[in-house]
């Protein structure tokens, strides 16, 4: 989108600063003040590193914005950018939308000795400034795309960081499967998507365009995926380590129901009538979602063969995540929308979009939807790495404007928005 005019231009310190002030001026209002440096070193601080400066970094602050904000505010963003507690804050952040943890859920609750793997992955590749689609392959199908990168492995364990039933009788073993599965699609469609494709499991999507058929269809790209422990030689220290990692064709982690025959997996997903596992209507076989693709493509414009000799996986999940990170044809232009509104949502407790995990039409309006769709672009102009994005929102006046309460903008705009 163009960036809008705006009437107080010497307000403005970036483009961002434009789309919001555009939308103030259609309202009559003006901006809060600028919120004094005190204030605004324990906020940017707190936002990339979740702790508080020293005194000493927050007087030094001070003394140096009196005589130029501007450099001083960027000298101190880059450097807790590159801070490796950074990784660490922004880490968190993500590890709650992934359903991260490092046990299996419900009553027994056992432990998963090697899934901090996934997490240590999580805090590196944001202190890196991965590229966000790099990101997004490596979680779906790292082993895939770098089999012999043991970061990539790590990746995978997005995959099997979600709840993982250890008590089960026989007549549950595949019921429990199609859990499983429904927890991979869940997760990725919240995470990446901002979409709840959940909710076709049992009967098409209620309000979003997403049929019953595709659900099952996404589900069979992880047909034969499970959680495996895989010894790895890990860096720095060049030793071997196991990890948890998600994959096919390597042994399962042991479960207890073991010892009578549960099988981790079938080798084939099938449609079920309401998601029932007794009311199988034939066999499903990978695709996603057309509301997401373009240029009249069909799923297979994504499919990757696997490479010659290659036997073990069949790149489903690769072809997965090329449809998901493809801003032209596929779905990439909603999944950098969403990461970008996240970003947003942290440094201003909301998004633009105020639902972050749905942006189907049961989902709130973005306040700002132009400016959305502008950060979107600027990440994937910055080929995908979000530190930049960071970056121009902290140094924004937007950002950096007082949270001093007015009586008469609260009269015209009670929500802030």
């Amino acid at each position: 989108p163009a960036v809008p005019a705006v009437k107080n231009a010497k307000w403005t310190h970036n483009d961002i600063d434009r789309f919001v002030l555009r939308k103030l001026e259609e309202a009559k209002l003006a901006p809060n003040g600028p919120a004094d440096s005190r204030a605004l070193i324990r906020r940017v601080y707190f936002d990339l590193i979740g702790m508080p400066p020293s005194p000493k970094e927050a007087e030094d602050f001070v003394k140096s914005a009196s005589s130029n904000l501007n450099a001083t505010l960027e000298k101190v963003v880059d450097r807790l950018l590159a801070s490796p507690k950074y990784g660490e804050r922004w880490g968190r952040h993500w590890l709650d939308v992934a359903r991260f943890a490092e046990s299996h859920g419900f009553e027994q609750d056992y432990n998963r000795n090697f899934a901090f793997h996934y997490r240590d992955f999580v805090i590196q590749a944001l202190n890196a400034d991965m590229p966000y689609d790099q990101f997004v392959k490596w979680q779906l199908a790292g082993d895939e795309f770098a089999p012999d990168n043991p970061l990539a492995m790590k990746a995978t364990g997005f995959l099997g960081a979600g709840v993982f039933p250890t008590q089960l009788t026989e007549k549950e073993f595949e019921s429990a499967r199609y859990d499983e599965l429904d927890d991979m699609i869940t997760t990725i469609g919240v995470a990446f998507l901002g979409l709840s494709i959940g909710c076709a499991r049992c009967h098409d999507h209620k309000y979003d365009p997403i049929s019953t058929h595709e659900y099952y269809r996404f589900a069979s790209c992880f047909t034969t995926t499970i959680r495996s422990e895989l010894d790895l030689i890990l860096p720095p220290s060049g030793e071997l380590h196991k990890v948890q990692i998600s994959s096919e064709g390597l042994p399962p982690i042991k479960h207890p129901a073991d010892g009578r025959g549960y099988p981790h997996f079938y080798p084939q997903t099938h449609f079920l009538i309401r998601g029932d596992v007794s009311q199988k209507k034939g066999i499903a076989y990978p695709g996603f979602l057309k509301v997401l693709m373009r240029d009249d493509k069909q799923s297979d414009h994504w499919t990757q063969s696997p490479p010659p000799n290659w036997t073990r996986t069949a790149f489903h999940r690769t072809s997965l995540a090329k449809w998901l990170t493809d801003t032209e044809s596929g779905a990439g232009h909603l999944v950098a929308r969403v990461i970008v509104n996240r970003l947003w949502q942290h440094h201003f407790g909301r998004g633009i979009v105020t639902t972050p995990n749905d942006f189907g039409s049961q989902g709130a309006r973005p306040t700002h939807p132009l400016l959305l769709d502008w950060l979107a672009q600027q990440l994937i102009h910055h080929n995908w790495r979000l530190k930049p994005i960071h970056k121009l929102i902290m140094l924004s006046n937007t950002y950096r404007q007082s949270s001093g309460f007015d009586q008469i903008r609260e009269s015209k705009d009670p929500e802030n928005r």
